[in-house]
């Protein structure tokens, strides 16, 4: 079957080369899109050995200290206070105190050994290096080249294709989508290699 616009009237045809080079055009936003985001990914690594510090010393101070804390105050203080105290009533109000105490010293050490997993996970996470500079290099060559082919290259194709009988294939957009592995190669098509 001929894909060419020779089959279809010129108006047509025109349309549809039109539509195809919106359609080829219409993706760059989304590309920059994503390349911008990708420029911000040095700050949030930073943010992420943030968090990790952050992690690592709970994890030290709350196990070293917190935890070894709790057992002496149970085992020195509460036991001295308990058999210094002067009356019954004393006895009593230390004894509530000292097991309300106990008590929420074991939720305590309850919610932080259902939290410490999470934070050792994130404290030993690999810390990845990004090229800030070859991510910036990427979104400012793609920038200029998004800006090369939709303000020179697409309005002389416009140009072009409007008076070619053949144009481009028809809507069948699956060839111009495919990468151009699939397809014939550019003229002069160089893969640069970046330094």
């Amino acid at each position: 079957m001929d894909h060419t616009l020779l089959n279809y009237p010129n108006e047509v045809a025109h349309r549809i080369c039109e539509a195809q080079l919106q359609l080829l055009s219409q993706p760059h936003d989304a590309f920059l899109t994503e390349l911008m985001l990708l420029a911000g990914l040095p700050s949030l690594f930073a943010q992420l050995q943030q968090a990790q510090c952050v992690a690592a010393s709970a994890l030290a101070k709350i196990e070293d200290e917190m935890l070894p804390h709790h057992a002496t105050e149970e085992k020195v203080l509460f036991a001295a206070v308990l058999l210094g105290v002067r009356n019954d009533a004393e006895r009593e109000q230390v004894q509530s105190l000292t097991l309300q105490l106990a008590a929420e010293h074991r939720n305590v050490e309850q919610l932080w050994a259902r939290v410490a997993p999470g934070l050792r996970a994130l404290a030993e996470v690999p810390v990845v290096q990004i090229d800030e500079a070859l991510l910036t290099r990427l979104l400012r060559d793609y920038s200029r080249h998004v800006l090369l082919e939709e303000s020179e290259f697409l309005p002389l194709a416009r140009n072009i294709l409007a008076d070619s009988p053949s144009g481009l294939p028809t809507p069948t957009t699956s060839n111009l989508l495919r990468p151009r592995s699939e397809t014939t190669a550019l003229p002069g098509d160089q893969h640069e290699q970046v330094l």
